[in-house]
């Protein structure tokens, strides 16, 4: 499931300094035809990226000894899952309308070996709060594990930018723009546009880090020479199964 990074900030001064300003030219994947000419809408978007904690709506109510104990369970998730569980559930009983929480949640199922329990979460946590970003992406991973890539454009409003889809906002975690921009790669890649995902994955490149999501990306465009020779042998062996017996 997307994770979401969140790291407290030492010094205030600091907080929510931009580390990148991203201008992209935003091409729509939907077609339009003037005679015998096909365009693409093209749509010129700015905003800045930041790796500093950023204030959230669904965060500012919540007293800070629980913001800090949602960070703290965060760092739990790889290592520490299941005790993970146990403290988000009481949380989750108590400020039912936090997404983060859920997010979180169906991370830690998933690394305790429940994706039964994890997609569940994630289904609910998209159904509930559909304009929270992670729950979009956790949900966009989900159907496009089961092959339902005809989801993913109405899950994102067709559109294929941050700034597009959150037009209100003009600076982005980085946490965010990785875990979208690789995302929205994958789904490309996976309909036959690989054009397409490349230009997703460049920005995630010059930033120069590394998610779930980044990894996976990376792999389709760029398997290594291992990941090429399997890919080869599955090949041969599907095409000989496929051949009838003489």
């Amino acid at each position: 499931m997307a994770k979401q990074r969140k790291r407290k900030s030492k010094r205030s001064s600091r907080k929510n300094k931009p580390t990148h300003h991203v201008i992209t030219k935003v091409t729509s994947p939907q077609e339009y035809h003037d005679g015998a000419d096909t365009f693409r809408a093209v749509q010129i978007v700015s905003y800045d990226i930041t790796d500093e904690p950023l204030e959230q709506p669904y965060t500012k109510d919540l007293p800070q000894q629980v913001i800090d104990e949602i960070s703290e369970i965060y760092h739990m998730l790889p290592k520490r899952p299941y005790q993970a569980i146990g403290r988000l559930l009481p949380l989750i009983d108590k400020y039912p309308n936090t997404p983060i929480l859920y997010n979180h949640l169906s991370v830690a199922y998933g690394y305790n070996d429940q994706p039964e329990l994890a997609a569940e979460v994630v289904y609910k946590n998209y159904k509930n709060n559909p304009d929270y970003l992670f729950a979009r992406l956790s949900y966009a991973e989900l159907c496009m594990h089961a092959g339902e890539y005809d989801k993913i454009p109405e899950i994102f409003d067709h559109k294929y930018d941050l700034k597009l889809l959150y037009p209100k906002r003009d600076v982005f975690h980085v946490s965010e723009v990785v875990n979208f921009m690789a995302i929205m790669g994958i789904y490309f890649y996976e309909i036959g546009d690989r054009e397409t995902a490349e230009l997703f994955y460049e920005p995630i490149k010059k930033m120069g880090r590394s998610f779930e999501a980044t990894k996976a990306l990376k792999k389709l465009l760029y398997p290594s020479l291992k990941q090429r020779l399997l890919l080869r042998i599955l090949k041969f062996l599907e095409n000989k199964a496929g051949t009838p017996p003489t």
